[in-house]
């Protein structure tokens, strides 16, 4: 299910992609295509194979001691 947004249109919550490339970008899905931040670039014509959603919560930072 998309969620709602202002302009009239809806977005997906995070998810990861995995590209053909090997890549894995976070992004978000519009109902059209996939929304990523500027290091999807470095995945210019590579194609999106599988998607997950994100895990939250997050698990704790680990300590370095």
């Amino acid at each position: 299910d998309l969620i709602p947004c202002i302009a009239g249109t809806g977005y997906s919550e995070a998810v990861n992609v995995l590209t053909t490339g090997g890549k894995v970008i976070t992004a978000i899905w519009d109902g059209t295509d996939f929304i990523a931040d500027a290091d999807f670039w470095d995945a210019e014509g590579e194609l999106i194979t599988h998607w997950t959603p994100v895990l939250l919560p997050l698990p704790e930072q680990c300590e370095k001691e």
